[in-house]
């Protein structure tokens, strides 16, 4: 099971109150209620990004919101465009890999590589300098 937020513990993770925690694993309980991508509820704007997070991973998996590591997936730090599109990448890679099977067709697999390969730029674009992006499309392996 994928944690609707996460962090590698290489920044700090808030506590199930919001506090900073030292940082690693952490998610919902299966009782609570989460909003699904909340940053499309017109509302919603996108946080300063924390300054105290160093690195961050690009990296697709199965039920994931979003194919990003090391940041909060209820309240993302990057504008709605970029996200969405991370989220269609994220609902490409559920709907065309398998692991038993790999991708559905070889069309599915290019168009996703080209996609990936366009976002990861655009991310790299959209952090800030001392951020090290780590980009690991390992379904094209």
């Amino acid at each position: 099971m994928s944690p609707a937020r996460s962090n590698r513990g290489d920044g700090p993770a808030p506590d199930n109150d919001g506090t900073p925690s030292a940082g690693g694993w952490y998610g919902y309980t299966p009782t609570e209620e989460r909003p699904y991508r909340p940053w499309r509820a017109p509302s919603w704007s996108p946080p300063d990004f924390d300054a105290r997070i160093n690195s961050i991973a690009f990296s697709p998996d199965y039920a994931a919101d979003l194919p990003l590591w090391g940041i909060d997936w209820q309240d993302p730090p990057f504008e709605v465009d970029l996200l969405n599109d991370l989220a269609a990448l994220q609902d490409d890679f559920e709907r065309d890999f398998a692991s038993e099977i790999r991708w559905v067709n070889q069309d599915a697999r290019d168009r996703w590589a080209l996609q990936a390969s366009a976002l990861a730029q655009r991310l790299r674009a959209a952090v800030p300098p001392h951020v090290k992006v780590e980009v690991d499309l390992w379904p094209l392996t």
